[in-house]
């Protein structure tokens, strides 16, 4: 099959595709070899729905030697616009492929840009997992699992908070934990540990020396790593304000806004109302209703700014003003050199004193992607390459101003799946309904958009049960009728989903001891099944609509005598029992030489159903009652944790070296045919996996930008 992508780079109208078909040239006339799936597609920069289109030949393979010519029949804003053809290229040139990536940069005099392009092949039935493997390859760091304490939503939520507050929660945690077999990797400092009108990025009195001093020790005595959040465009809502006034304040370059501000004019307390609201930059408010139209209420304490207002001159510091949610905020830009400067030095500091972990929220423009400059996206990139070289080890998550492209993976260990931090969708309890958001928009977001986006690579905010987190900071379900367990559902199916960044948002003194042997025994058996959960994948529907689905994982053996190991994870999101059919083969994606009977077994003793028996090439049918989650794995497995270089994809390996010279895409073509007709693959590049990693965090190494001269050059 081929698939096709279709992007609409405008950006000014709203693109349906409602045909597509590939056609040949034969004797002088078109002639249609293949038709669409069926699949209408957008393609805007309001895009919902994905623009992938697979074209399946109804006889035979398309072949590279025969040029083809797609056409599509187009939709724009409405009206229907006829054919729009990609053309074919002429008889002569079917060995060459053409790629371009659309650049939106200033290519100055002196400076040069890089981009990179890389083939591969995979066996049949295979391409996810031979990506798969290749990333593995590539990226800084193999999969690997971070259990970790976040402090949000439990210590200050956005509000300044201590060190001593840090140091409290962290013995509670570890203490019930450890008491339970398992353990932190790490505890997250997220917002509020910095004074936003110092600096920017200064902690604030609560993290002086001796305080901050005292949790590294306590965190070095425990083996746990210390992480601390950054936001690189500033932070949200008031505080970001402020750090950017201490920035300008520093000498720092700011983003600012595009348009004007319109100067703040306040009318007194209570002078804007719901019966008499008021518009942008007029004040004093109270809530949204207040503010007239789609205008809302900017809330501060500290006189500072709403976006598209100056209110420097209204004397009242606690006024609040009316303004336009729309307009772009200032925020500070990486691609400042300056800032860029600043800020890493800032985290550098962190990495020295010896911080594992790094929570990078908000990359980019708080506007969104569409409005970033490359050279911002680019800075981001360059300044992750520089902190892996002070600190090789850290984990580094990309929170917010992420998408899913895989390839922020060869940067980045882990990135955000989208959406909420925490919401609700779908029927029963609070805690049913987060799950189902949570996991809704892995699948609108990832699953659709990203097919080769490795799940197991996505924060997703998994574990809450805190006391600034609305409907979740209470014990639920215990006879409502719907389902007796929702937190336990929550816990599996967020370490069943096999995501490597295990978020624990929780405050210690609302957990019961259940609730705490829960998370205990779902980390200590993620814990064994971490090689085989960094395969892991989406199977079954959409929990938005109220289907059952849920994730998969495989790991082949790994010598002779060995035994492969499987990971299945099911969610029923409805409240009503629903019954999924199951086909080891598709489930698993097996590859042909391991489609053979897989006997699974539930890790959770109270588990309903404690076996599972899947075969290939027949559907079993396995019912789960409202809301069940049922968590099965193959009854042997080798455990621990892999050997260093060790690839978590065990004997899938599939490497070939391409030389980009004339006749390339002949010889690639031969290489393709062969390794595609063998059952089983295995045998890596004789260069170590530790090897090849240093060489890309070498590549990633951009170095200082040259000093202007004259002309430019682009590679």
């Amino acid at each position: 099959p081929l698939h096709l992508y279709l992007d609409n780079w405008h950006n000014s109208a709203r693109v349906r595709i409602l045909r597509v078909e590939l056609l040949t040239e034969e004797g002088g006339a078109s002639k249609v070899v293949a038709l669409d799936d069926g699949h209408v597609g957008v393609a805007s920069k309001d895009e919902t729905r994905g623009n992938i289109f697979v074209v399946v030949p109804p006889q035979g393979q398309l072949t590279l030697e025969q040029p083809y010519t797609a056409r599509f029949w187009l939709e724009v804003d409405g009206n229907y616009t006829a054919q729009w053809v990609l053309g074919a290229h002429r008889k002569g040139l079917a060995d060459h492929v053409y790629c371009a990536l659309r650049q939106n940069r200033t290519l100055l005099p002196g400076s040069s840009h890089r981009g990179s392009l890389v083939l591969g092949v995979a066996p049949p039935g295979q391409l996810r997992r031979a990506f798969l493997h290749y990333l593995e390859r590539e990226r800084p760091h193999r999969t690997r699992q971070v259990l970790h304490y976040n402090s949000w939503y439990d210590l200050g939520t956005g509000g300044p908070y201590g060190a001593g507050d840090a140091l409290a929660a962290l013995e509670q945690v570890q203490s019930e934990l450890r008491s339970r077999g398992a353990g932190l990797d790490a505890i997250l400092l997220d917002d509020g540990w910095d004074d936003p009108d110092k600096g920017p990025w200064e902690a604030h009195d609560g993290f002086s020396r001796q305080g901050l001093g005292a949790l590294e020790r306590r965190t070095a005595e425990l083996g746990v790593g210390l992480g601390v959040w950054f936001s690189p465009w500033g932070g949200y809502h008031e505080p970001r304000q402020r750090r950017l006034a201490a920035a300008r304040r520093a000498g720092l370059k700011v983003r600012e806004e595009v348009q004007p501000r319109v100067p703040a004019t306040h009318g007194g307390d209570g002078a804007c109302t719901k019966d008499s609201p008021c518009g942008v930059g007029e004040g004093d408010c109270d809530k949204d209703e207040d503010c007239a139209g789609s205008l809302a209420c900017f809330q501060t304490e500290l006189g500072t700014s709403p976006p598209g207002v100056d209110a420097s001159a209204v004397a009242d510091r606690t006024a609040d003003f009316c303004f336009d949610p729309g307009v772009h905020a200032a925020f500070l830009g990486l691609g400042e050199p300056g800032y860029y400067a600043f800020f890493r030095e800032v985290v550098v500091r962190w990495l020295r004193a010896g911080a594992a972990l790094l929570k990078l929220d908000g990359l980019g423009n708080p506007a969104g992607q569409q409005f970033t400059s490359a050279e911002d996206f680019d800075a981001a990139t360059s300044l992750i390459a520089e902190l892996r070289r002070v600190s090789p080890d850290v984990f580094i998550n990309l929170s917010t101003g992420t998408w899913a492209s895989p390839f922020w993976l060869l940067s980045a260990d882990t990135i955000w799946r989208r959406g909420h931090d925490h919401y609700f969708h779908g029927e029963g309890p609070a805690r049913e309904r987060w799950a189902t958001y949570r996991d809704a928009m892995v699948y609108e977001q990832v699953v659709q958009k990203a097919p080769l986006f490795p799940l197991s690579s996505l924060m997703i905010h998994g574990v809450i049960f805190a006391r600034d987190a609305w409907d979740l900071n209470r014990p639920e379900g215990s006879g409502d009728g719907e389902s007796g367990v929702p937190f336990r559902h929550e816990v599996r199916s967020a370490f069943g989903s096999g995501t490597m960044l295990q978020e624990l948002y929780v405050t210690p003194a609302l957990l019961s001891s259940e609730n705490w042997d829960d998370i205990a025994q779902a980390a200590r058996w993620a814990r064994t099944a971490e090689l085989t959960l960094a395969d892991v994948h989406w199977f079954g529907g959409n929990p938005g609509d109220g289907s059952v689905y849920g994730w998969a994982a495989w790991r082949d053996a790994e010598g002779e005598g060995a035994a492969a190991h499987a990971v299945l994870t099911v969610r029923n999101p409805s409240g009503r029992a629903q019954t999924i059919g199951l086909d080891a083969a598709k489930v698993f994606e097996l590859p042909s030489h391991a489609r053979h009977s897989l006997e699974l077994r539930a890790p959770f003793e109270d588990q309903g159903l404690q076996e599972l028996l899947l075969t290939p090439g027949a559907e079993v049918p396995l019912r789960l009652e409202p809301f069940d989650v049922l968590v099965f794995e193959s009854s042997t497995q080798s455990s621990g944790r892999p050997k260093s270089g060790q690839s978590p994809m065990g004997l899938w390996v599939v490497a070939a070296t391409v030389l980009l010279a004339l006749g390339m895409p002949a010889a690639l073509r031969r290489w393709s045919s062969r390794a595609a007709g063998e059952t089983h693959l295995s045998g890596a590049a004789p260069v170590s996996v530790e090897e090849l990693r240093r060489r890309r965090l070498a590549a990633l190494d951009r170095g200082a930008r040259p000093a202007p001269v004259a002309g430019g050059t682009a590679r």
